[in-house]
């Protein structure tokens, strides 16, 4: 697989790049139609105290969200992530800070087999 270029995740106007792990927030969700040969997710932190997580949440539409599978998926970061077939059409992350103090970084590349 080669990868073909990197989507940032958003919340509200402001990429996850350095952003405060401070708080909990959700990600804006992105349109998986592009990404069905496959994907890696980075997500990254610079804490050094808490335990930051991810929860991957998926959708059909952009507004009803369910955890990837039945049971919360919590990551702890930093975790890089690669699935070859993917079929829900939106993807976004859940993050909980608990405690942390860092600043996390959420990536997500395409690639083709």
């Amino acid at each position: 697989m080669a990868k073909q270029g990197s989507n940032n995740f958003y919340v509200g106007s402001s990429k996850v790049e350095s952003y405060t792990g401070a708080s909990d927030f959700n990600t804006l969700g992105i349109d998986l139609t592009q990404y069905q040969s496959g994907w890696i997710l980075y997500a990254e932190s610079d804490h050094t105290t808490g335990t930051p997580t991810i929860t991957i949440q998926v959708s059909r539409d952009n507004t009803n969200w369910f955890n990837y599978i039945t049971d919360a998926i919590e990551v702890l970061i930093p975790i890089t992530i690669q699935q070859s077939y993917f079929r829900p059409k939106y993807i976004r992350l859940q993050y909980i800070a608990n405690s942390s103090d860092g600043d996390v970084t959420f990536k997500f590349d395409k690639v083709d087999e």
